[in-house]
């Protein structure tokens, strides 16, 4: 069961037709699901398995088939709902509750590694005259096509998400300030240059639009919490916008104190 853990299997046969199945807590902690072959099996530890089947040897080659294929449709699905859970339907990015569970996993693993983390928060700017002049359709293609501008401007390995609205974060692990600076300067710059494609709203004579994004951004000081880490990066994004927006601004602690 550890070797097929390794290769990430589909689906797992195990033929026990020999010999009493007598453990099988290695099926229910395994993620692929599995088929059992076997004479006899222990109902009370079997069962408390969610994605199993069971099969009597000698075994027919057609229901062997078709057991196999409905333990595949079982994965799809669960892949499926899986993805959906954690993703934004609208930009393919990560949702907001996938965004809280990466921050707090990705600010303990900078605590425990002791590396370098910061956050970029975007906003686009006036995105509400987008939606009352040209509709909620056309404001779905600019969300979009800043999404699109984002994952294409960032590395592999960074963490984009849509946080709601017209709102992004990217997580960027192992990423000094000034190299975040230069990341978000040309998200800014990209987005700015970008003729963004609504054709698909079928707005009358207006087939692209231009937008511009203000964005914040905050290194992780391993003092303060993943909520105060990301409301640094907003407090930063705020004054970008009062400042007057299409522009990046670092965060620093007088944001915080000139609240109170």
């Amino acid at each position: 069961a550890k070797d097929a853990q390794k290769f990430n299997p589909s689906v797992i046969v195990f033929d026990c037709s020999n010999e009493k199945l007598k453990e099988t807590s290695m099926v229910t902690k395994l993620a692929a699901p599995a088929l059992i072959i076997a004479d006899k099996f222990n109902h009370d530890v079997v069962l408390r398995g969610d994605s199993y089947d069971f099969i009597n040897s000698p075994i027919d080659e057609k229901e062997l088939n078709l057991r196999i294929k409905n333990l595949l449709k079982i994965k799809e699905l669960r892949e499926t709902i899986g993805q959906v859970s954690t993703t934004d339907a609208l930009t393919g990015l990560h949702n907001r509750r996938q965004f809280e569970i990466r921050l707090k996993q990705e600010t303990a693993q900078s605590i425990r590694k002791n590396t370098d983390l910061c956050g970029l928060m975007l906003d686009i700017d006036y995105f509400k005259r987008v939606n009352d002049t040209y509709g909620h359709a056309a404001g779905d293609c600019v969300i979009r096509g800043i999404a699109e501008i984002i994952s294409k401007t960032i590395r592999e390995y960074d963490i984009a998400c849509r946080y709601g609205g017209e709102e992004f974060f990217v997580l960027l692990p192992m990423t000094k300030i000034e190299d975040t600076l230069a990341v978000a300067q040309r998200i800014r710059q990209n987005i700015q240059n970008t003729k963004i494609d609504i054709r698909e709203a079928k707005v009358k004579g207006v087939p692209y639009l231009q937008v511009t994004a203000s964005l914040g951004i905050n290194y992780f000081d391993k003092k303060v919490t993943p909520e105060e880490f990301y409301q640094g990066a907003d407090k930063a994004l705020y004054q970008s916008k009062v400042n007057g927006r299409n522009r990046v601004t670092i965060y620093e602690e007088s944001m915080s104190k000139s609240e109170n």
